[in-house]
């Protein structure tokens, strides 16, 4: 607007910090903004190329595709069907479920198996619920664990691996399962050997 006018600092979001940069993404706007011609980014995980430039693997683009080609279908079969209705609150229940036998047993998903054999799955005792991303799945989790279990277990500790994302003390402390409400307090236990670096500490771990 061009009469828009400079804030004196007494508006509603003048009590709203400015955070530090995200360590991480400081890493990647540093990468871009250097003008080395033998660089490489090491800092976000993501596939790249040979000239280190975004990979998007095969596997995606046909998935993509087939979603595409799903819109003009108009038969009778509701698991051919892509509309934009609204899922239920637990996220899309056949999604949920391919991702458990993803995980659980992905060789009945290579054999074309329609229904799930792992018998957690197959009689819907093991719950899944759909989420955006990975910190966003974590910030359901812990959300849920505060509301619910931590309710009547006052005492319940929440475990976090060393080393792990730095976001991910965060969303505990933010969740309200960091004792005393600090981050440096909240329990860990052993991943990586610090012998190796390589390697997973599991000795350690159990």
């Amino acid at each position: 607007m061009a009469n828009e006018e400079k804030s004196s600092g007494n508006d509603v979001f003048s009590c709203v910090a400015e955070v530090p940069p995200d360590a991480i993404f400081a890493i990647k706007n540093g990468y871009k903004a250097c003008g080395a011609k033998d660089k490489v980014n090491l800092g976000i995980g993501a596939y790249r190329d040979g000239d280190g430039k975004p990979y998007i693997l095969k596997v995606v683009r046909q998935a993509e595709e087939y979603l595409v080609s799903r819109y003009n279908y108009t038969g009778d079969d509701d698991d051919k069907k892509v509309t934009k209705e609204y899922q239920g609150i637990p996220g899309d229940k056949k999604f949920v479920q391919l991702s458990q036998r993803l995980m659980l047993e992905p060789e009945t998903l290579r054999k074309g198996d329609k229904e799930p054999t792992y018998k957690r799955i197959a009689d819907g005792s093991m719950a899944g619920v759909q989420s955006l991303s990975g910190t966003g799945a974590l910030r359901v989790l812990f959300a849920f664990i505060k509301n619910t279990l931590a309710k009547t277990n006052p005492n319940l500790r929440v475990f976090m691996s060393d080393p792990t994302w730095g976001n991910h003390k965060k969303i505990i402390r933010d969740a309200g399962l960091a004792p005393n409400g600090e981050m440096k307090d909240i329990n860990t236990y052993p991943y990586i050997d610090t012998k190796t670096k390589t390697k997973l500490d599991f000795d350690g771990m159990i």
